[in-house]
């Protein structure tokens, strides 16, 4: 559509490119916008387009859920300059949304500072496994209103039958790298992506596979932040799946090294599979039995597995630069086998600690 000028790339996911472009009616409260286009055709269960269209636009105005401006379909461009081809399809539907120049691993990076890493010996050229050169120095205010901002969003889809599905560092955007104090300008997050989102009231469908609420996709989220029954393939999970995601999120911004409670699963393994994430889970939560986990006495999986027995890690060690309510009230309430122990995000966000604050 020419009303979106000046495009230029500036990312890309499994299935679509972003790009940052001025609007040239000038309608919207900034100028510059970021453009999300999709190609028809190129995606595959749980992504669909369609289905993240229906949900978008069912949301709401939320402060902290990224605004759907616009949309419009469009052919190809034989002049990209992102230095990818589609070969799917010439036709696009395009997203239009505000755009927010920093994802959360982006400020953390900027705030934090550099220590002196581990010893290596002197023919290594790698960091040693599970051991950052950053020192985390995100303001304890700041990660409070973080959390309670991601609460907040995930309470309102949560209350329309939305499971994100996708919690991540990349999917939480800001407009700013800090809170300025002085000016009043706080940190304030922006949940986005809707691509492999879930909907009671919208259940996705195609030509491979249908969703119900008892029989979910099974491969949705980002390694790292998928939680046990997503790991063991039980498809009647509910929002419980975004709780524990949060959960890590909650472990990377109380980090002492940037890096989120389960990081050392990427090292273990390159392609960040199940098992080593599993694997890691166990070190860290201790292992799972019918007491901690009842959920997995319905799994074959789980009742044939024999686990080594580990005790597990201390609260304190899982988010080591919380407060003490933090690590007593929170962190094992989200981080736990259990999703029926879990809390809610609106248990989260009512909570004193959130609730205390502007």
């Amino acid at each position: 559509m020419a009303r979106y000028i000046n495009r230029k790339y500036i990312d890309r996911g499994l299935f679509s490119k972003v790009y940052a472009a001025q609007d040239s009616l000038g309608q919207y409260s900034s100028q510059t916008v970021a453009l999300k286009r999709v190609v028809f055709g190129s995606q595959r269960p749980p992504h669909n387009v369609h289905q993240e269209l229906a949900i978008w636009q069912s949301i709401q105005s939320h402060p902290n859920i990224i605004s759907l401006l616009d949309t419009f379909e469009e052919g190809d461009d034989e002049d990209s300059d992102d230095g990818f081809n589609d070969a799917f399809s010439d036709r696009y539907i395009v997203f239009v949304m505000p755009l927010l120049p920093y994802n959360l691993y982006q400020v953390l990076d900027a705030q934090a500072s550099v220590k002196r890493a581990f010893p290596t010996l002197a023919t290594s050229t790698e960091t040693p496994l599970c051991c950052s050169n950053k020192q985390n120095k995100l303001p304890l205010d700041d990660a409070r209103i973080v959390t309670k901002g991601l609460s907040s969003a995930l309470a309102f889809l949560h209350s329309q039958g939305i499971i994100h599905r996708d919690i991540k560092p990349e999917n939480v955007l800001f407009q700013t790298l800090q809170s300025n104090v002085n000016t009043g300008v706080l940190l304030n997050p922006v949940l986005i992506d809707f691509g492999i989102s879930y909907s009671v009231l919208l259940p996705s469908q195609s030509n491979e596979e249908i969703e119900t609420p008892s029989s979910k996709i099974t491969d949705v989220g980002t390694t790292i932040y998928r939680s046990p029954e997503l790991l063991f393939g039980i498809k009647d999970y509910g929002a419980e799946i975004d709780m524990w995601s949060l959960g890590v999120l909650v472990s990377l911004l109380y980090s002492s090294d940037c890096q989120e409670v389960f990081a050392k699963a990427q090292t273990r393994d390159c392609h960040w599979s199940d098992l080593g994430l599993l694997s890691e889970i166990i070190e860290v939560l201790g292992t799972p039995t019918l007491a901690n986990w009842p959920e997995g006495g319905t799994v074959e999986s789980f009742r044939n597995m024999k686990f080594v027995d580990c005790k597990g890690y201390n609260c304190k060690d899982m988010a080591p630069r919380a407060p003490k309510i933090v690590i007593q009230e929170i962190v094992p309430r989200l981080l736990c086998w259990s999703k029926s122990k879990r809390l809610t995000a609106a248990m989260l966000l009512n909570h004193p600690y959130y609730q205390n604050k502007n």
